[in-house]
């Protein structure tokens, strides 16, 4: 009996585009994201989801909304897999946040990132299995879509691989709307997909 978990990132908006920070910053998609959104519906519209889950937070719930019309499921927010509160770097951009915090950005250049009156890396990990096991318990045997964040994922899937928490860098979910697939089978989970956008390709 394999459970299939679908982990996804939300759709575009224009924070992301200006490369910001959004954290807990309840942002919208904007155009592109709405678009983004749609093409993943048509993607998985005709797939096995029996249960849809997103974060509370604007941007994943208006990609999960548009993905329900899809499936014919309703979705169920979520505050376990918001977006991590990153704190101080709320609202800036890569470069800001390396000129007016150069000692956590030298830690972030080495895989961990730990915000300023943000949420530590150890808390967004504890958030991060417990969400993704009180899935694959609640679900067992199923496939599953969930719409979260890319700060959210990483985490949840460096659990998954049994990577370190302090390995972030070794992932990349910087496609918006990406999919990624976790089949677990015998107890072990195994990620047969990371970040897929090819919907966003055709």
């Amino acid at each position: 009996m394999q459970t299939t978990i679908l982990l996804i990132r939300h759709g575009l908006t224009d924070w992301n585009a200006e490369h910001r920070w959004q954290g807990h910053e309840d942002i919208p998609l904007n155009a592109t994201g709405t678009d983004q959104a749609r093409a993943l519906a048509r993607r998985l519209a005709g797939w096995p989801i029996q249960a849809l889950y997103s974060s509370d937070l604007l941007r994943a719930a208006q990609t999960a909304d548009i993905l329900a019309a899809a499936v014919g499921l309703p979705v169920t927010r979520d505050s376990a897999w918001r977006e991590r509160d990153v704190g101080a770097f709320q609202g800036l951009t890569h470069a800001e946040i390396q000129a007016q915090y150069p000692n956590e950005f030298a830690e972030m250049t080495r895989g961990t990132i730990n915000p300023p009156h943000g949420e530590d890396t150890q808390k967004l990990h504890a958030r991060a299995v417990s969400a993704f096991d009180k899935l694959v318990t609640r679900h067992a045997g199923q496939m599953v879509a969930v719409v979260s964040h890319g700060g959210l994922l990483h985490t949840a899937l460096l659990y998954v691989l049994g990577l370190p928490i302090g390995e972030y860098d070794r992932l990349s979910l910087r496609g918006n709307t990406g999919i990624s697939i976790v089949e677990i089978g015998n107890g072990r989970p195994r990620l047969s997909r990371l970040n897929d956008t090819a919907h966003l390709e055709i």
